[in-house]
C-alpha cells in the first residue's frame, strides 16, 4: 500500500490559481454578437455567443404570452445576459421581440414579391398580434387535384387566391410537365408527368434507353439512346458501367480467368477434371463446363493443361506447422489456411495438391493466418483463438 500525504494549504492555493487562470482564459476567448447592439427594447435583436460557463447561445429577443413583457438578450463583457422589460411602462405592447405601438402590429412580407404560380413562395404576416406563416400549396382534396392556393400580401394584409392549374399542381406550383431527373439525364432513372396526368418512367430494352423529359415548351417527350455509344449498358432505366468485367474474355482454357461482378469475384476452377469457365455475357455471369480429359488434358488450378506442362512446388515441403506454406502449381499459388483450431497444410504429390490437417490446440497453440502460433509468455491457450493469463 502507498500512502500519499496532501498539503491542504498548498492544494487550496493551486485550486485558486487554476480558477483565476480559467476565468482569464474565458475572458480572452469569449466572443458574442447582438444585432440590436445591446439593450434596445424597440428593435428585435439576435444574440450569438456564449455564457460564463462557455455554453453556446443562439437566441432572439421575444415576447411573453402576456403581450407586454419583452425578453431582451444582450452582450455584457463578451458574455450572454438576459433581462425582462415591461413595455407597458412606456405605453407600448410587446410584439415580435420588441416594444412597439399597438397600431404598428400589422404587417405582411412576401418572399416571392407578388403572385407567381410557377414559383412556390411563402409569406410572413401578423394576426391577432401574433406572427404567422403561410406557403403556396396544392389542394389535398381528391375533388380538386389541380387546385393551387397562392398566398400573397395586399399591403399589410395576407390573402390567398385559388388557382385551377391548366396542367397539374405540384409542390405549390402549377406545372404542365415535371421530370424527376431534371431533363435528359442518362445516368439516373427518372419519371416524367405530363399535363394529362400521364406518368412515364425511363426504361431499358436491351441496351437502348428510352429517356422521358420535359421540353422547353412544357411538353412531355421521349428520346432513345444506345448506352453502348458511351461504352456502357442499359440497366434499370439508366446507362451504367458494365457490372460484369472479365479479365480473360477470350475464354482461353490454358489461362485462369477472373470475373468481377458488382462486389463479388469469381475464378475459373476445376471440378475433378471438368473446367468451370466463368465469363461475362452482357451484364450477366455464366459458366461453361469443359471436359479437359476429352482433349487429352488435365484440369488443374482453373486451367486445362498438358500433364507435361504441370509443375508443383511447395515452399514448405517439411510441413512445419509454424511456417506458412505456399504451393505454386501451373503458375497459380495457394497457401496453407486455418479453419478454427485446424491448420490445413497443402502438399505437392505427383504434380497435384493434397491436404493434411493438424489440430493446433493439441500443443496448446492457436491457428492464425495459416500457421500454428504459441500464446505469449505467461498465458495459455483457452480455446477459440483466445490466450488467457495463467
Amino acid at each position: 500500500m502507498v500512502t500519499v500525504v496532501v498539503d491542504l494549504k498548498k492544494t487550496k492555493n493551486i485550486i485558486v490559481f487554476c480558477m483565476i487562470f480559467l476565468v482569464i482564459l474565458n475572458i480572452v476567448s469569449a466572443e458574442c454578437s447582438d444585432t440590436d447592439s445591446g439593450k434596445d427594447y424597440y428593435q428585435k435583436g439576435h444574440f450569438v455567443g456564449t455564457n460564463v460557463w462557455e455554453d453556446e447561445i443562439d437566441v432572439e429577443d421575444s415576447c411573453m404570452n402576456d403581450g407586454t413583457t419583452l425578453t431582451e438578450n444582450y452582450c455584457e463583457e463578451d458574455y450572454f445576459k438576459r433581462e425582462t422589460y415591461d413595455c407597458s411602462s412606456a405605453g407600448l405592447i410587446c410584439f415580435l421581440g420588441k416594444c412597439t405601438e399597438a397600431t404598428d402590429t400589422d404587417f405582411c412580407e412576401d418572399d416571392e414579391v407578388g403572385k407567381s404560380s410557377d414559383v412556390q413562395g411563402s409569406i410572413t404576416f401578423s394576426e391577432n398580434n401574433e406572427e404567422k406563416h403561410a406557403r403556396d400549396d396544392c389542394s389535398v382534396s381528391a375533388n380538386l387535384p389541380n387546385m393551387l392556393y397562392e398566398w400573397y400580401c395586399d399591403g399589410v394584409n395576407a390573402k390567398v387566391d385559388e388557382i385551377n392549374c391548366d396542367g397539374f399542381c405540384y409542390e405549390g406550383t402549377c406545372q404542365s410537365c415535371i421530370d424527376s431527373d431534371s431533363g435528359k439525364n442518362y445516368d439516373e432513372k427518372g419519371s416524367t408527368k405530363g399535363s394529362s396526368g400521364t406518368i412515364k418512367e425511363d426504361e431499358c430494352k436491351t441496351n437502348i434507353l428510352t429517356e422521358w423529359y420535359c421540353s422547353d415548351s412544357g411538353l412531355m417527350q421521349q428520346e432513345t439512346v444506345n448506352c453502348e455509344n458511351f461504352g456502357e449498358i442499359c440497366s434499370d432505366g439508366r446507362c451504367v458501367g458494365n457490372p460484369c468485367i472479365d479479365n480473360e474474355p477470350q475464354k482461353d482454357i490454358a489461362v485462369r480467368g477472373t470475373v468481377h461482378y458488382h462486389d463479388q469475384v469469381g475464378d475459373d476452377y476445376c471440378d475433378e477434371n471438368i473446367l468451370q469457365e466463368i465469363y461475362c455475357s452482357g451484364s450477366e455471369v455464366f459458366y461453361d463446363e469443359i471436359d479437359c480429359e476429352e482433349m487429352g488434358l488435365k484440369c488443374v488450378a482453373g486451367k486445362c493443361l498438358d500433364e507435361d506442362d504441370i509443375t508443383c512446388e511447395d515452399s514448405d515441403p517439411d510441413n512445419d506447422i509454424s511456417q506458412l506454406g505456399i504451393i505454386t502449381i501451373a503458375g497459380e499459388t495457394q497457401e496453407d489456411f486455418c479453419s478454427g483450431e485446424t491448420l490445413f497444410q497443402l502438399d505437392c504429390k505427383k504434380n497435384e495438391i493434397t491436404t493434411d490437417t493438424y489440430i493446433c490446440s493439441k500443443e496448446g497453440k492457436y491457428c492464425l493466418n495459416g500457421v500454428c502460433k504459441n500464446c505469449p509468455q505467461g498465458t495459455t491457450y483457452g480455446g477459440e483463438m483466445w490466450c488467457s493469463r495463467l
